[in-house]
């Protein structure tokens, strides 16, 4: 029997000391590692169930022919607009959960009232600044929905490439303690 004694390097020490074999554990790390988008996921569905005669596939917003025709639905803004969310419940859906207002803002929000994940906020941002002012704003129904889906989608990619990203991979190595030899291998303590 041999004793075989080899050093151990946290994520930071091995980018530091072997950037090599620090790329390598990155990038074993994205590839193994899978990101869970299950929140993200139901905060989507949220939205979309909350949205009267409108369904999102990825990059694309259709509007269904329900009571109005498609453009009338589209097309409609300020009075109008509000009147037919509040009718089909969009607006009490919205602004349910603990009502706080943002330091650099006057507009009233309401923390995570889709799902209770804080992605909700930011699928939701562009609705509470319509609904701040929505006497006055140009939006139509349609342009209000991809805002929010595109802020939302946008901060869902952040989520993405960070959790990838260098900085998220040695912080997670230093939270769960993980460590590295300098050929890039993962230490497995027995």
């Amino acid at each position: 029997m041999r004793i075989i004694e080899k050093t151990a390097y946290t994520a930071k020490e091995l980018k530091e000391l072997f950037p090599k074999a620090f790329e390598k554990a990155h990038y074993n790390f994205q590839k193994d590692e899978s990101y869970d988008n299950r929140d993200n996921e139901a905060t989507i569905k949220a939205f979309i169930d909350a949205l009267p005669y409108i369904w999102l596939r990825r990059d694309e917003i259709a509007v269904t022919y329900g009571v109005y025709n498609l453009t009338e639905i589209e097309e409609l803004t300020g009075e109008e607009l509000y009147s037919f969310l509040k009718v089909n419940d969009v607006i009490s859906k919205f602004t349910k959960g603990e009502e706080y207002t943002n330091k650099n803002s006057n507009v009233k929000r309401y923390s995570c009232p889709l799902t209770g994940y804080c992605m909700d906020d930011v699928f939701l941002d562009p609705f509470w600044e319509w609904l701040n002012d929505y006497k006055n704003s140009p939006l139509t129904y349609g342009e209000l929905v991809r805002e929010c889906y595109q802020s939302g989608q946008k901060a869902i990619q952040a989520d993405y490439d960070y959790y990838f990203s260098e900085e998220n991979f040695i912080e997670m190595s230093e939270i769960n303690e993980w460590e590295y030899f300098k050929d890039s291998s993962f230490c497995f303590e027995d």
